[in-house]
């Protein structure tokens, strides 16, 4: 595994941000044999480790750029990385500096990208609605304490599983127990001296001021007691100059010692130096310091906030105190001077609990593990996008009674092996969808042929997430094409039938010249085209490499179509047809047949533009003829158990879904002699062909109908046909092994 972290500094003696931190956390996982990536500003004190590449960066004190420059310059060394060593996560110290740039990058060369918040400090309005956009845009946080998570999900709206919590480590050299050191006994006059110790960056959050008024009263009981401020502040926030002003104000500057910035050696030494380590910080992400006092055996009075009573267990590793209540934190002081037996034991019960939770190994570990976990999930979790026709939705699939076949039939069988599937729609709409899949609506309400140009734009983060797509007819390719061409996604693709045939006949010539441009470059693009007839099997086949054309007829889902069986009707025969009434249904030609046949009804279910003109029709035909809206799949065996007979007269079909389904249901069928329709039927053996003349379809019906045992032959013949060449389960199996084939190719 190799992380790219961008740091700003990085050593045990580090002055800038968490610079300590990132090197043990660095370091420790480097001897898990992790590989680091560091872009590093010119001039920044490195202690280098193995498995560390580092990348100078030619600018000094990068920090006082400011955000955005800093953001910019990390941005284009990091690219420069990427090139020369790609690595699998980039890891963000200071999401300030490097937050904009790390969305950039997961965005471009999608990759993992991983922040860590020390801790929040506040902002303007503006600033904390920046900041929240890109602790969103992070694929994972860690946090080194609870009391931060909940910061962070309470400030910026984040899932709490997106946010791990690391506790830092503390060196191991501090559990080596050591004698006090003389030397720095005799350079701060501490002979006899009872010493409480402030170790920390002195600046308004650490709350020193309240400090050395609680310490100026300690000095009323203890006279011997010295209190040393270990540490420094930033000249341009004057707090330092402030303090030692107000420590003389007080009158005790005699017994306050400022060390300045100290070696890390001498600050371990001021550790086992002292009697007390003081804490009154307002705000830790962690508190590092504490852990380290603890570490070296020292009872900690520390302020009962943020993270700091994660750390001291109050009464058993030390004491926490209100950080605003003096006599609170006076007298836990106290408490400790007046006792030594209890200093003793707290003491030995804080290096103890320090060994068993603060280790940088530990934490390097637990780091480890959850870039692991964000790769494992990633490679994973398959998702696969579906998008329908052009200007298809959910809508237009509960309108058509195809629904229940969509999100049951095909989706259920496609989780399978995806993981997640995302539903493309043209259509601002809201519809329940089964577990692990999710509907996309279209974000603009707009023309289909113009909303598929826009929807891999305004819809990018969940095209983002697809591994594949699945276009289930090819007039509605043309988000796939821009998908593939911007970020290689590839996709698998429906061609149902000649399209530009049936365009024409419905919306005209030229949508039909558009339609059929934007499928032949569908055709030249799609990794895997499926065909559900032979003649656009053959057709496709004098236009594009026959490997990647596979045949696959639309099936028929055996497990909600069952055999039903006509009744003796007191009226008459029914014949039922089912399909959009449009004019390549051509449900003219049915209703002239019906009407030359005696005390025969017809029923046609679906819905389109024609309806009036063909309920009119039928008067005129003087055919009796019931229309009933789309009906949901699984419901159709129950309203096909009133047929005698199923009729489908259309001018050309690519492989009809509706002869399949009657046939399952064991119903006798006829249809035209015409492209999808004789690729199901076998004439005289499962069905009836016949021409486009209603004197021809009108003896067919009749010869079924008067002969009910060459009907029954006809329907049982159908219905295992579909069996045994139309089974949808078996069909979407091969259909899934082609997609999968493709997504391995892409891997």
């Amino acid at each position: 595994m190799r992380i790219c972290a961008p740091q700003l500094g990085l050593s045990k003696s580090s002055k800038v941000g968490g610079g300590v931190v990132d090197y043990q956390i660095l370091n420790a996982l480097s001897d898990l044999g992790v590989e680091i990536e560091i872009p590093l500003m010119l001039g920044m004190d490195c202690q280098k480790a193995k498995n560390w590449h580092v990348y100078r960066i030619p600018v000094k004190r990068m920090y006082k750029l400011g955000p955005l420059l800093t953001n910019t310059v990390f941005l284009v060394w990091t690219l420069f990385i990427w090139f020369r060593r790609r690595f699998d996560i980039l890891r963000i110290s200071y999401p300030e500096y490097a937050g904009y740039m790390s969305l950039i990058i997961k965005k471009l060369l999608r990759v993992k990208t991983v922040a860590i918040y020390h801790h929040l400090e506040n902002g303007t309005n503006f600033k904390r609605s920046i900041h929240s956009f890109i602790a969103n845009s992070f694929s994972h946080i860690l946090a080194p304490s609870e009391h931060t998570k909940r910061e962070i999900i309470a400030r910026y709206g984040i899932a709490p599983q997106k946010i791990s919590v690391v506790y830092h480590g503390v060196e191991e050299k501090l559990f080596q127990r050591r004698e006090r050191n003389e030397s720095l006994i005799r350079k701060y006059h501490l002979q006899k001296k009872k010493v409480l110790l402030f170790v920390g960056s002195l600046i308004a959050r650490k709350n020193l001021f309240f400090l050395i008024d609680i310490f100026e009263k300690v000095v009323l009981k203890y006279p011997d007691t010295v209190l040393i401020i270990c540490g420094k502040g930033y000249p341009k926030q004057n707090y330092e100059k402030r303090l030692r002003e107000y420590v003389e104000k007080v009158g005790i500057n005699e017994k306050v010692i400022f060390t300045g910035e100290t070696s890390e050696e001498e600050k371990i030494e001021l550790y086992y130096l002292c009697d007390i380590f003081i804490f009154p910080s307002l705000l830790e992400g962690f508190g590092l310091a504490v852990a380290e006092a603890m570490a070296c055996g020292r009872p900690v009075v520390a302020s009962r906030c943020s993270s700091l009573p994660e750390i001291v267990r109050n009464g058993v590793t030390g004491f926490l105190a209100g950080p605003k209540d003096k006599e609170d934190f006076l007298n836990k002081i106290l408490k400790i001077l007046e006792n030594p037996h209890l200093k003793k034991r707290i003491g030995k019960e804080a290096g103890l609990y320090a060994a068993q939770n603060f280790s940088w190994h530990k934490a390097a570990e637990q780091n480890a593990k959850i870039f692991r976990s964000i790769l494992e999930k990633e490679k994973k979790l398959m998702r696969l996008g579906v998008i329908l026709e052009q200007g298809g939705s959910l809508e237009s699939m509960v309108k058509a009674g195809q629904i229940y076949r969509l999100l049951f039939s095909y989706f259920g069988r496609y989780l399978e092996y995806f993981d997640e599937i995302y539903f493309f729609s043209y259509k601002k709409e809201n519809y329940p969808m089964p577990e692990r899949c999710y509907l996309v609506p279209a974000k603009v309400k707009t023309k289909g042929l113009i909303y598929s140009f826009l929807m891999p734009f305004l819809c990018w983060k969940e095209i983002r997430r697809c591994h594949l797509f699945r276009v289930l007819q090819m007039t509605g390719v043309v988000p796939a094409i821009i998908a593939k061409i911007l970020w290689r996604i590839p996709f698998v693709a429906t061609y149902g039938y000649i399209y530009k045939s049936r365009v024409e006949i419905e919306r005209g010539k030229v949508l039909a010249t558009v339609i059929d441009f934007i499928t032949r470059i569908g055709i030249k693009f799609t990794d895997a085209v499926i065909v559900t007839s032979k003649d656009t099997l053959h057709f496709l086949n004098k236009n594009i490499s026959r490997e990647k054309v596979h045949f696959i007829p639309n099936g028929a889902d055996l497990s909600i179509l069952k055999p039903v069986f006509a009744k003796n009707h007191k009226n008459g025969k029914q014949v039922f047809s089912i399909g959009r009434l449009t004019k390549e249904k051509n449900y003219h030609l049915l209703m002239d047949a019906v009407s030359k046949l005696s005390n025969v009804s017809l029923t046609i279910i679906g819905n389109g533009p024609l309806h009036d003109e063909l309920r009119r029709y039928g008067k005129e035909k003087n055919v009796k003829v019931a229309f009933i809206d789309a009906v949901p799949n699984e419901k159709l065996p129950e309203i096909l158990k009133d047929a005698d007979i199923f009729v489908l007269p259309s001018l050309f079909e690519g492989h009809s879904k509706a002869l399949t389904d009657a046939m399952a249901c064991g119903l006798p069928c006829i249809g035209t002699n015409v492209e999808g329709i004789r690729d199901i039927i076998i004439d005289g053996e499962n069905g009836l062909l016949c021409g486009f003349n209603a004197e021809d379809l009108a003896n067919k019906i009749n010869l079924v109908l008067q002969d009910p045992a060459f009907g029954k032959k006809l329907a049982e013949n159908g219905r295992k046909y579909v069996e045994e060449h139309f089974d949808l389960d078996k069909l979407l199996k091969k259909e899934i092994e082609i997609m999968v084939g493709v997504v391995k190719n892409y891997a």
